[in-house]
């Protein structure tokens, strides 16, 4: 049998250390792929400092009406990031018309970016049914509106825990399509997002490839894809349990972040210093 050289030796075994960090932080070359494609620096480093300073912390999800949903184990109030294996960046600060919602794969950091088409909330009634709602603020390309308040339609922006999955309303064509709960930890950005049922969904209005490409329809708040590709992203970052994963004990999922908003106006090392974590819902911080 050929023998191998230092350098074959050498180069596999960079690969297999790669492939088997465990360290949690994104690649330099995903980073790459990322300002590439338009995504913001800003975004990026908001991310990195959170990654690098909260990801082994615990939060308390916020009291809710809907308990049972919204703390997926009806007497557990506490998550934390138990999916190390990818992050997600959906970045508002870009048009609808961009690929948005990006996957960063953690466990293969020679991996190309994943990239989706996503939407964005309304924040406004469209069918002026309900007269406490303004006419919709937000145009189909751009969200300039946030908010955490119930009934407001709106993107909510801010950091997040991905939880279990379930059947939801937006079941698809063939009814088989996932649906993923989001839990909001930051403080007044996004921690109603859970009893707000904003969630990671399907919609046929929003569409990867053909004549329809693109995004055409704003949400209630909710991150919608492309049916044909919601169940492959649920599956990727999604927390435990579920109507499709009954019996599953863990909890927390994935980082899931949204930037926009009052987000863009923070410094670029705010999450790198010790007073952003008044920003979230640390447990010591509720103590």
């Amino acid at each position: 049998m050929k023998s191998l050289s230092f350098n074959t030796i050498l180069f596999t075994g960079l690969i297999f250390s790669a492939f088997t960090s465990q360290a949690f932080e994104i690649s330099q070359h995903q980073e790459q792929d990322y300002l590439k494609s338009g995504g913001s620096p800003k975004a990026l480093k908001h991310l990195k400092c959170f990654m690098s300073q909260f990801h082994k912390e615990t939060y308390t999800l916020k009291s809710s009406s809907i308990a049972y949903r919204c703390n997926n184990l009806e007497e557990n109030r506490e998550i934390a990031i138990e999916n190390r294996d990818y992050v997600v960046l959906v970045d508002y600060s870009q048009q609808s018309k961009s690929r948005r919602f990006f996957v960063f794969d953690l466990k293969n950091p020679i991996a190309s970016l994943k990239r989706y088409f996503v939407s964005h909330g309304r924040f406004g009634n469209t069918s002026h049914r309900n007269t406490q709602l303004a006419p919709n603020r937000n145009s189909i390309l751009d969200v300039e509106y946030y908010s955490n308040v119930l009934g407001s339609n709106a993107s909510s922006e801010g950091f997040y825990i991905t939880g279990h999955v379930y059947q939801g309303r937006w079941t698809g064509p063939r009814g088989d399509k996932k649906s993923l709960v989001l839990h909001g930890i930051s403080r007044n950005k996004n921690d109603n997002a859970c009893e707000r049922l904003v969630v990671v969904h399907g919609n046929s209005h929003i569409r990867e490839s053909g004549s329809a490409e693109g995004v055409r329809s704003m949400s209630s708040g909710c991150f919608m894809l492309d049916y044909d590709h919601v169940n492959e992203v649920v599956d990727l970052i999604r927390g435990g349990g579920g109507a499709f994963y009954p019996g599953e004990a863990w909890v927390g999922g994935s980082l899931f972040y949204a930037f926009g908003g009052s987000e863009e106006n923070l410094a670029d090392d705010y999450y790198c210093e010790n007073q952003s974590s008044s920003s979230l819902r640390l447990n010591y911080s509720m103590q």
